[in-house]
């Protein structure tokens, strides 16, 4: 059986890991990015997306976000 300490550690890696995913989606927008105009019409929507999956990866439950976490795992 899982400790809370297990759980948490599970979770953490969880969160790196999704981080990382989306650090590496966001890397080739703002590297193609020239001035502010294109900046704020260009990452607004990519933005917006990682605010609501952000907050969506928190409303997880903890098997889901298991069985995503091996989904990152299996897909690097």
């Amino acid at each position: 059986m899982l400790t809370k300490q297990d759980l948490e550690a599970i979770e953490q890696i969880i969160d790196k890991k999704l981080d990382e995913k989306l650090d590496l989606k966001l890397k080739p927008v703002f590297e193609r990015l020239d001035g502010i105009d294109d900046f704020i019409s260009f990452a607004k929507p990519a933005l917006i997306s990682l605010l609501e999956e952000s907050e969506e990866r928190h409303k997880l439950k903890l098997p889901e976000r298991v069985s995503r976490l091996e989904e990152v795992v299996k897909s690097n």
